[in-house]
């Protein structure tokens, strides 16, 4: 399986896997948020073998 994971705008909110690209001992996979803006609302999206699904919306205003 291959995944990334991302915002619709890096200037606001920007994303990091946190143990490589494989999941933990549950078998979930990690990643962390860093707001680094405000004035939008973004939405976080992950892309798994090529299928993209919109995970949330932040609202950073």
């Amino acid at each position: 399986m291959s995944y990334t994971f991302v915002t619709a705008n890096g200037d606001i909110l920007q994303t990091s896997i946190v143990k490589d690209a494989y999941p933990d001992a549950q078998g979930r996979y990690l990643c962390r948020l860093t707001v680094t803006g405000c004035g939008d609302t973004v939405g976080v999206y992950c892309n798994i073998d090529g299928n993209t699904y919109k995970l949330f919306t932040v609202d950073c205003q």
